[in-house]
Parts: C-alpha cells; sequence; structure tokens
C-alpha cells in the first residue's frame, strides 16, 4: 500500500508538472486538498464495504420475516374477539389424532376420545413420551390436531376461534 502510495503520488506531480503546466505552490495546494478530502472518501468506502457484508445478513432476516409472517395466527374480528368460548360443561376429545412434521410422519397421539368435566380436577399420567403434552397443548390451543376435534361445550375449538379460547 505504501508503495503504490507512492508511485501513486509522483506519479501525480509529474502529470501536474510536465502535462498541466501547474506551479509547485499549487501542487501543493492540490495535494493538500486531497489529503483533507480523501479520509472522506475512505470512510465511504468502508461504510460501504460494511454495507456489501451484512447483506447477506439482512437478506436471510428479510426471509425469516416473511417466514413468520406465513405462520402467523389470522388475526380476529371484532365479533370473535367478543365472542368468548364458555366452559361451563366441559371439554370433549373426539378422534383426536397428532402428528408432529408432514406427511407420514408417526402420530404422537392417535384416535383418542375422552371427556373432561369442567370444575373437576383431571391428571394426565403415563410413561414418558407417551403424548401428555402434547395432549395439554392441543386443550390449550397451541397446537392444532391433525384429525379429530376438539370442543369446548360442544363448540369445536377451530383455526378461526382458537385465540378466544385460549
Amino acid at each position: 500500500f505504501q508503495m503504490a502510495s507512492v508511485i501513486g503520488l509522483s506519479l501525480f506531480i509529474y502529470i501536474a508538472l510536465v502535462r498541466f503546466h501547474l506551479s509547485l505552490a499549487e501542487i501543493v495546494v492540490l495535494l493538500l486538498v486531497f489529503m483533507r478530502v480523501s479520509p472522506r472518501f475512505m470512510d465511504m468506502q468502508l461504510q460501504t464495504q460494511q454495507v456489501l457484508i451484512n447483506l447477506p445478513a439482512y437478506a436471510s432476516m428479510q426471509a425469516l420475516h416473511a417466514r413468520f409472517d406465513a405462520e402467523r395466527e389470522p388475526t380476529q374480528s371484532m365479533a370473535e374477539r367478543g365472542a368468548r368460548l364458555s366452559l361451563e360443561t366441559g371439554l370433549s376429545i373426539r378422534d383426536v389424532s397428532f402428528a408432529y412434521g408432514e406427511g407420514d410422519a408417526r402420530p404422537v397421539v392417535s384416535n383418542i376420545n375422552f371427556d373432561l368435566p369442567a370444575g373437576k380436577v383431571t391428571a394426565l399420567i403415563g410413561p414418558s413420551g407417551s403424548g401428555k403434552s402434547t395432549i395439554a397443548d392441543m386443550l390449550l390451543g397451541l397446537l392444532e390436531p391433525t384429525s379429530g376435534r376438539i370442543l369446548a361445550d360442544g363448540v369445536e375449538i377451530t383455526a378461526q376461534n382458537r385465540r378466544a379460547w385460549r
């Protein structure tokens, strides 16, 4: 870099003297102006380089943001917000199955049926990995069953009313 700077400076002085017939005083003034301006250009070049380095990360964040937007639950209308699901009688789980992933994923729970009466304590017991947490997440509306229905006082919990249920 230093060698290139010396060669560039020498070439500049030679061209200024021979080609443009500038005096030594004019050349010194030009060099002083360039010395004052060059840090600004170096800063601009550094900032441009930083932007170019960060562009892939920005593109990745934009893609992630688009993915999150695509996965967002639908917003509720004012009528849906006001229409809360009640739990006077209890919950009914009818032929509920759930599998993580798409397609041929092995179901975590399959074809379960039971009723949970309102105001009563109910325990889900079983060995680790038997689907207790998955069932609880479906009852809370955090997961949607792959098949079957979950009813609160006879009203099915669907994608449209899931937020109201929560």
